[in-house]
């Protein structure tokens, strides 16, 4: 239903903005010259597209509003997005708790079919019969990983047709949620829940694994290894774009964090981050935050990437931690990038053997409310060269104290050799920033990103 809103109601004022763009074209048309009209269509179609985007926005919120937060849906709502700021199981139980036995009347039952055990039920007869428990899980044993609705007989049932429960499955989990009232909600809902049901339990399982290798065997080693498994372990083949990559962890594990995302054959997303502080609470919140973005369903919204990010960390109550970060999406086809930057050292665009700056544009993650989040776009051409660092580069300094980032000398070399194959660059850079530094070596973790666009 809200899809169907939120599409009647853009189709309604796409049309009204079309009657007024044609309006005046069609008296212009007959008392201006050619040049004139072309002139006059595009400030007009200007005008008329920030007015579009205006009021296209507040509909679509006030419609998200009604529908969602308000009437039955807003109970569902308040369910899935209580999730998304869930760390352990005990919070995910009050979630259920609060939002659907409490305010939506469900009953719930959440199974671990590997081992066949309840996790959590909701009193009552249903979810306290161990034999009726018993059933659920063999019949659904083999279900591929999605959202199944059930009907009276706790038999797979389509969408419309269900009236008493729907069962989201993922790896070894099975949630059933049963309710007499199940048409009444909006099944799009469920889809978000389930979602953030994934999202969740992920992030539950790499909190898992860095606090287990670290309290049980106390070897760092270990958990810089399962820290590596949170990262690219190749460098994927994009379409239009040369990629460079370098990553050093200073000790074993690092705050420190890169991603590499094709949305489409045409967009990239990529993302490269720096945690405060050093140890396993870093390396644990880098963990969270690739986590988070790679379960995300909308990767290509970057104001959502920031704002989900910005609360994994806040949640988390880890003190002192927070995280710069930049990401940015290639597109080969418009030949535009799009970028936020949330306190990374701004990246260097090599265009035409120049150097220019990507101004930082959005505030440190994790600290302070995000009251607005704006992304940039720039054009982009074949043959430029994106720099993209975290801080374990660009603060290098010499044995003057100067730090690399505003070296003549520095900057003259990369325009030198900035053409070369993109990894040859890559590491070329990483080799004259130590020769550069004072103490011969890194003394920071690094995470670098070259990006070349290609002819």
């Amino acid at each position: 239903m809200y899809r169907f809103l939120r599409f009647s109601a853009t189709s309604v004022l796409m049309f009204v903005f079309a009657v007024f763009f044609s309006i005046p074209m069609v008296y212009f048309l007959t008392s201006i010259s050619f040049l004139q009209n072309i002139l006059a269509a595009g400030g007009i179609f200007l005008l008329l597209s920030f007015i579009y985007s205006f009021f296209h926005k507040k509909i679509d919120g006030f419609i998200f509003k009604k529908h969602y937060l308000s009437g039955y849906n807003q109970r569902i709502y308040g369910f899935y997005d209580k999730i998304r700021v869930s760390f352990s199981i005990a919070d995910f139980i009050d979630a259920l708790k609060e939002f659907l036995e409490t305010r939506a009347d469900f009953s719930v039952l959440w199974l671990n079919k590997k081992n066949r055990s309840v996790i959590y039920g909701s009193p009552g007869k249903i979810t306290s019969d161990m034999k009726f428990i018993f059933t659920l899980t063999e019949r659904f044993r083999e279900e591929k990983d999605g959202i199944l609705y059930l009907d009276t007989q706790f038999n797979k049932a389509d969408a419309k047709s269900s009236n008493e429960g729907v069962l989201f499955v993922f790896s070894d989990y099975h949630l059933f949620l049963f309710s007499k009232y199940l048409p009444v909600y909006d099944t799009h809902l469920f889809s978000e829940a389930f979602h953030e049901f994934q999202t969740y339990l992920n992030r539950v399982d790499t909190m898992e694994k860095m606090f287990a290798l670290s309290a049980i065997s106390r070897e760092w080693s270990l958990v810089a290894e399962t820290q590596k498994s949170f990262l690219l372990g190749s460098i994927p083949e994009i379409a239009g774009l040369d990629i460079g990559l370098k990553y050093e962890a200073l000790v074993n594990v690092s705050g420190d964090y890169y991603d590499i995302i094709p949305l489409s054959p045409e967009k990239t997303l990529v993302v490269l981050g720096d945690v405060s502080g050093k140890g396993l609470s870093a390396a644990l919140v880098m963990g969270i935050i690739v986590n988070t973005i790679r379960i995300m369903e909308r990767k290509d919204s970057l104001e959502t990437i920031f704002r989900y990010v910005d609360s994994a960390i806040k949640t988390m109550n880890f003190e002192g931690k927070f995280t710069a970060m930049f990401a940015g999406i290639f597109d080969t086809a418009e030949k535009t990038l799009t970028y936020i930057d949330a306190g990374i050292p701004e990246p260097w665009m090599l265009h035409n053997d120049e150097i220019h700056l990507l101004e930082s544009n959005c505030s440190l993650l994790g600290i302070i409310d995000l009251v607005k989040v704006n992304s940039k776009q720039i054009d982009i051409a074949p043959g430029d060269v994106f720099i993209i660092s975290t801080d374990g580069l660009w603060e290098i300094e010499n044995d003057k104290d100067d730090m690399i980032y505003n070296n003549p000398d520095f900057k003259e070399r990369v325009l030198e050799i900035y053409q070369m194959p993109v990894q040859e660059f890559t590491d070329e850079i990483v080799r004259y920033s130590k020769e550069y530094a004072a103490s011969g070596e890194l003394r920071d973790d690094l995470a670098l990103l070259i990006i070349k666009m290609k002819g």
